[in-house]
């Protein structure tokens, strides 16, 4: 029997915000699943992103796909029946090169998630769980996502999650805002950059890294704080955007101020960097992640015009697997 792939996805059609913060991992664990995947099918990669999580394997043994996933992320049998989608491989193969090229994202045709389809791919073969199928698979959706890009008017047309972040704080932004960013990383970076030629003039960036948090501050003609002076940042804001990496709360109740003035708090993290309880707040408006992909759409043409792209894509993928096995079965005999 010759290896076939076969993945299991949740996203956030399939899954609430609490839920895909509970099961996100860090580099550690992903090496880890990916890993042991890897030892047990022959062929892993984990694709991990704010908005999905996703496990694809090549194997000629029965893919138990959910209880795989829920033994990977330590997560009670059956727990995630009711969000996991498990896709044979002509399934998982149309999947990843919609993914690869934004269809399926949150914010329709953004394009981090080809970048992040790559790391996932990059991440499997520095742990050697990589094989022949995955690879050609990858390299076929990164190839499919950059056709997309430069052959529809995805890349000109689609919203980037800065420019999300931005639209939702649009109406709520005046000519003198206080506004605080907590993070130092890519997301931040846009973001800041897009309030300062917005006309915004007050902008603090906190973070964890003080060159980085520092270069950026200096770039948009900003202010930084460490981490440790986070309390005082965040009474001076009126506006707060929470975009960083980190595995625990980083605004809570014990550091967010009591004063009852009105602010908006923009939570980007995954998993989610503000304690829900600040809203209880006076004043206070929280806006999650998921709240930026509402109304976010294609033009029906871009859609059309990817489609295409993809079926090319998918049938050339699966002309290949056919002959490469065609091959070993002549060789088998």
């Amino acid at each position: 029997m010759t290896p076939r792939i076969r993945a299991i996805s949740i996203s956030h059609k399939t899954a609430p915000i609490a839920l895909r913060e509970r099961i996100a991992v860090d580099d550690v664990r992903a090496a880890a699943i990916v890993r042991r995947s890897a030892d047990y099918f022959g062929e892993a990669v984990f694709l991990r992103t704010c908005g999905r999580l996703e496990l694809y394997v090549a194997t000629d043994r029965e893919f138990q796909a959910l209880a795989v996933l829920e033994n990977a992320l330590g997560v009670p049998a059956g727990s995630l029946r009711d969000h996991a989608r498990a896709l044979d491989e002509s399934a998982a193969t149309d999947h990843l090169l919609k993914v690869a090229s934004g269809l399926l994202s949150p914010l329709p045709g953004e394009y981090h998630i080809l970048g992040q389809a790559r790391d996932a791919f990059t991440f499997a073969q520095s742990h050697r769980a990589t094989g022949p199928l995955l690879s050609a698979l990858f390299r076929a959706a990164i190839h499919t996502g950059k056709r997309v890009r430069t052959e529809t008017a995805i890349g000109r047309l689609a919203q980037t999650y800065a420019a999300a972040a931005l639209g939702v704080l649009r109406s709520r932004l005046k000519p003198h805002s206080r506004i605080l960013i907590v993070g130092s990383g890519t997301l931040a970076g846009e973001l800041a950059r897009d309030m300062r030629a917005a006309g915004q003039r007050d902008i603090t960036i906190a973070s964890r890294h003080q060159r980085r948090g520092r270069e950026l501050a200096i770039a948009i003609r900003g202010a930084w704080r460490p981490m440790d002076a986070l309390g005082a940042a965040l009474s001076e804001a009126d506006i707060v955007v929470c975009c960083t990496s980190s595995r625990s709360v980083l605004v809570t109740p014990s550091n967010f101020p009591t004063d009852e003035r009105d602010r908006v708090v923009l939570d980007l993290g995954m998993p989610r960097n503000v304690d829900a309880t600040i809203e209880q707040h006076g004043g206070v408006a929280l806006i999650h992640l998921d709240d930026l992909r509402s109304g976010a759409s294609l033009a029906d043409e871009c859609v059309r015009d990817a489609g295409r792209i993809i079926r090319e894509e998918s049938a050339r993928f699966h002309a290949w697997c056919s002959r490469r096995r065609a091959y070993y079965a002549e060789a088998a005999a």
